[in-house]
């Protein structure tokens, strides 16, 4: 028994004066229901100062709702829709693709102007619709918590607000209800649980009072059978519980914190980075395979058909194969440097970096379609050799010149990151080379059949 809470970290009280903190001696703030589920009633009693047949007295509930706050959720204020929509046009990057579409609009480019302005549109109205989405849901799911309860208090029963639960209070369960907050069961009489939009388990829970023995590995919810979850419907069945875990501090509340988090993925890069891949690192490597020797081979290939498509299956399939290299090899990189879960300027460099060195070896496997870089020759095309080093030598002041880390959000990466980052996205160089050995391999196989085959018949 001693070792179910005693070893157990529990989040301190926030906020409280001197003289306040002296009252709630020996009270922890919340108990999560792993560690509930471990633990007797009785030490779950005296760790929350409470009575399982009388709950709590007026000046406890006071005291307690003065630190715990209510058992609720923050919501936002409402806002009109078209507001919404509009802020999503305070974005950094929107902002800067707003002025490049006006800068097109005054030099009289009418064309780039209206291609930008509809991307921007696009990007604008997906975002938002996720994100309406994303809060429609949240908002669906806070709905599962109920506006009332029953509560004994003084050791008489009353029906109260949910959100004027505070840890220690003692609730009655009966067929029918929701739950309003985390409550460890004290009595429980053939109660069965619908706790499905954690567990996805279509079966009920049938709950128990006894601890659960299980060592130090972490519970599953599905196996705190002594636990009852905020938003959970009673199918059978009545109980009583404490309440150990209110409002944010709920695995409810935490099942929201986790849908958020995901409808509001982190960005690798930040908005000056892109702009620098799209201009400065994408435009003169580009340029400079214009100026590419021309393949004395070409002569020696049947002319092209008049119905035969610019943009054939093999090319399609060569900048989908690019492409997913260097997406999984990027996003691989932000993530491996995001393990405290928060977006550092070390984070965004190396992606940053990533991204641009991926783009220089994609450059490089683009020069030809067919032939392999010994074969056209390393230095052959003096345009694009200088272009990608003065590629490169931007990128490097970009991380390591004080006034442009500042600009970029961008910090100081070692020899050791450098060369990690050349392994890395020199894949998508030796995918390319890879493709184009098994195609000519292929096309010497077609070769030699049609040559088999033409003998044969002559013969």
């Amino acid at each position: 028994m001693s070792s179910s809470l005693e070893d157990h970290e529990f989040p301190s009280v926030s906020n409280h004066t001197k003289n306040d903190a002296t009252n709630l001696k020996g009270i922890m703030t919340f108990i999560n229901s792993d560690a509930a589920c471990r633990a007797p009633t009785q030490e779950i009693l005296k760790i929350l100062q409470t009575d399982a047949k009388l709950g709590l007295n007026e000046n406890d509930i006071q005291l307690r709702q003065k630190f715990y706050g209510h058992n609720d959720f923050d919501v936002d204020d409402d806002e009109p829709i078209w507001l919404k929509y509009l802020g999503q046009f305070k974005e950094p990057m929107i902002l800067l693709l707003l002025a490049s579409a006006l800068i097109s609009l005054i030099l009289k480019q009418y064309d780039d102007a209206i291609s930008i302005t509809v991307a921007i549109i696009i990007v604008v109205t997906v975002a938002f619709i996720q994100e309406n989405r994303a809060e429609k849901e949240i908002e669906a799911l806070k709905k599962l918590v109920p506006p009332k309860c029953t509560c004994i208090r003084e050791g008489k029963s009353h029906l109260i607000y949910a959100r004027d639960l505070v840890p220690g209070d003692l609730c009655i369960l009966d067929i029918g209800d929701r739950v309003p907050a985390d409550l460890r069961l004290t009595e429980a009489n053939d109660i069965s649980i619908d706790e499905s939009s954690f567990t996805g388990e279509t079966k009920p829970s049938v709950k128990t009072i006894e601890p659960l023995v299980c060592g130090s590995r972490l519970t599953s919810i599905g196996d705190r059978k002594n636990v009852a979850f905020m938003g959970t419907h009673v199918l059978n069945g009545n109980a009583k519980g404490i309440v150990i875990c209110t409002g944010e501090n709920s695995e409810f509340a935490l099942s929201l914190i986790t849908l958020s988090t995901v409808f509001h993925f982190p960005n690798p890069l930040n908005a000056m980075q892109i702009l620098w891949i799209n201009i400065i690192m994408d435009g003169p490597p580009a340029q400079s395979l214009g100026v590419e020797p021309v393949d004395h081979d070409v002569l020696k290939k049947p002319p092209r058909k008049v119905t035969d498509p610019m943009i054939d299956r093999r090319l399609i399939i060569n900048i989908i194969t690019s492409a997913v290299v260097i997406v999984v090899g990027t996003l691989c990189v932000f993530y491996a440097e995001m393990r405290d879960g928060k977006v550092t300027p070390r984070d965004t460099t190396m992606t940053f970096t990533c991204f641009v060195f991926f783009d220089m070896f994609n450059a490089l496997s683009c020069r030809s379609q067919t032939k392999f870089i010994f074969q056209i020759g390393f230095f052959s095309n003096r345009v694009f050799l200088i272009s990608v080093l003065l590629s490169i030598a931007g990128q490097m002041a970009v991380i390591y010149f004080p006034p442009l880390q500042y600009v970029f959000q961008t910090e100081a990466l070692s020899a050791s990151d450098l060369l990690y980052l050349t392994c890395l996205t020199s894949s998508v160089f030796f995918v390319s080379e890879i493709r184009k050995l098994i195609e000519r391999l292929v096309i010497k196989s077609q070769d030699n059949h049609k040559y088999v085959t033409n003998n044969h018949w002559m013969v």
